[in-house]
């Protein structure tokens, strides 16, 4: 049975060696390496480059998530311009922050063997695939791991204050307020709210805090950093929470037990098979000394139950990426290098990420790995060519002389837009997104479009309809090591007639 506590390590955790610490910081700037090769070489996935879009349309939130890591970009964009750098900046912010938080968590569990158990445990989190993916991509995760990682700490150091009768408000208030920043960042944070909910109601000493004006205050300070998301849904007919509680599960309704094989090897896969018996050693056996470590370990487990039950209920109806369930794994990472064990069990975590990084590096930068023996996925194959399009688009522009240029996804909409260093491209598609809140039909009516399709996306039968005349301009194909991988198509669409097809939450509908 593994411990930690707040009055330092025990003999199962023994003192730092230099040798060790040294192969430990060589192992992790390995991992740095390959990361700076992803974040120069990789042209964006479709939704980093659409949440980019995002930051340089300020608002109160927006259609899909809410609006912290928009507002971030958009600065990232005023401050070092529009490209890779620009783009991937805020990631190795918050990956710095991360570390940081790891530290402050470290000294606070394992007191004189901090400084082995920081580096194991820094090392142990960016070597799970999960957490390395998920803090290079611009998605909303990268800013969220810290917040969480922030948030617990404060949360466990009012309840390590609380149990022993002194009430640290201070501590709540800003505990709370991070809560609050974490949601405005992506709506899965509520599964935080939810465990720190049901960890208070767990013991009669914490259920007191009930009969606590502070309580609600804290609870009110969470709320009142969430303004903005909660007025643009009132601006916009609740548009963000239909989408994410109704219309996007409705989308997914598919009940089957598959599914939840599918989250279930994915959250394999994403965690790597060398962490789950740690991961069980901390859910199930690790014993927490009294203080800040017993209760930071209630919080994590009470937090990774509620996440893990909901995602498998939505899982079990429809489908969920393992990344959904990303807060519920957060909270146990502080916990993880006292789980680690013997030092082969690491390398092989290590190895393993290597493994998947290296894999992934080579699809996303190189050449799908599916090119070589089958026609390959298009969530790869579309990350690759976009020097190629822009050249495209820009020729058909020159020739044509469009009133607007469109995609026919939101995600290509947003990588040509990137990729042309302009925001001057709208997705024309029957799917709401987020650009059918910044789209004004009236304002286009007679217009010609330039539209660019692919093999997975042609013009739909309502967009095509918006247009008296649809013609192919041209057609070209990206080719990796000999192999065709995706072919582009070119459109132009002549006498825009009608606005596409919207719902009645979208404020641009006429």
């Amino acid at each position: 049975m593994s411990e930690v506590g707040v009055r330092g390590a025990t003999g199962s955790l023994p003192a730092a060696s230099r040798r060790e610490i040294r192969i430990l910081q060589a192992a992790l700037a390995v991992l740095v390496s390959l990361r700076l090769v992803l974040a120069l070489g990789m042209a964006p996935i479709g939704d980093e480059a659409y949440y980019w879009l995002w930051g340089q349309h300020p608002d109160l939130s927006y259609y899909d998530h809410p609006p912290l890591n928009a507002w971030l970009q958009g600065l990232m964009s005023v401050l070092f311009g529009w490209n890779l750098f620009s783009l991937r900046l805020l990631g190795w912010i918050t990956s710095g922050a991360t570390v940081y938080l790891l530290y402050l968590w470290s000294r606070r569990l394992y007191g004189d063997g901090w400084e082995r158990m920081f580096w194991i445990g820094t090392l142990a989190f960016f070597a799970t695939p999960l957490f390395y993916i998920h803090s290079h991509m611009m998605f909303m995760d990268h800013l969220l791991i810290p917040l969480v990682l922030w948030s617990l700490l404060h949360f466990s150091s009012f309840f390590e204050a609380w149990h022993r009768g002194e009430a640290r408000w201070r501590e709540l208030y800003i505990a709370a307020a991070i809560m609050g920043l974490a949601a405005l960042t992506k709506y899965n944070a509520v599964f935080l709210a939810a465990g720190v909910a049901l960890y208070i109601l767990g013991n009669r000493r914490r259920r007191q805090l009930l009969f606590r004006p502070q309580l609600y205050l804290a609870a009110l300070t969470t709320i009142a950093v969430l303004t903005p998301v909660i007025v643009w849904n009132f601006q916009h007919k609740l548009a963000s929470i239909s989408y994410n509680l109704v219309e996007r599960q409705t989308d997914l309704l598919a009940p089957s037990l598959g599914n939840v094989r599918v989250f279930v090897l994915q959250t394999l896969l994403y965690l790597s098979p060398f962490m789950l018996w740690p991961l069980l050693k901390v859910l199930a056996f690790t014993k927490a000394e009294p203080g800040f470590s017993r209760a930071a370990l209630g919080l994590a487990r009470m937090t990774f139950a509620v996440s893990t039950l909901a995602v498998l209920a939505i899982a079990s109806i429809g489908g969920a990426g393992a990344y959904w369930n990303i807060v519920a794994y957060v909270p146990l990472t502080p916990f993880m290098a006292a789980a680690m064990g013997a030092r082969v069990q690491l390398a092989l975590h290590y190895v393993y990420c290597l493994l998947i990084v290296g894999a992934l590096g080579f699809n996303y930068v190189v050449a799908p790995i599916e090119a070589h023996y089958r026609t390959p996925d298009w969530e790869s194959s579309v990350v690759h060519g976009w020097d190629q399009v822009k050249s495209e688009v820009a020729a058909a522009e020159a020739r044509y002389k469009p009133d607007f240029i469109a995609a026919t996804r939101y995600t290509l909409a947003a990588q040509l837009a990137f990729a042309r260093g302009r925001d001057d491209v709208t997705s024309l598609s029957s799917r709401v997104d987020q650009f059918d809140f910044w789209w004004r039909p009236e304002e286009h009516v007679g217009q010609t479009a330039l539209i660019l399709t692919d093999r997975e996306n042609p013009i739909d039968e309502d967009t095509a309809a918006q247009f008296q005349s649809i013609e192919e301009v041209v057609s070209f194909d990206i080719v990796r090591l000999g192999r065709v991988i995706n072919t582009f198509r070119l459109q132009l669409a002549r006498g825009y007639v009608a606005p596409r097809m919207m719902t009645p939450s979208n404020p641009a509908a006429p």
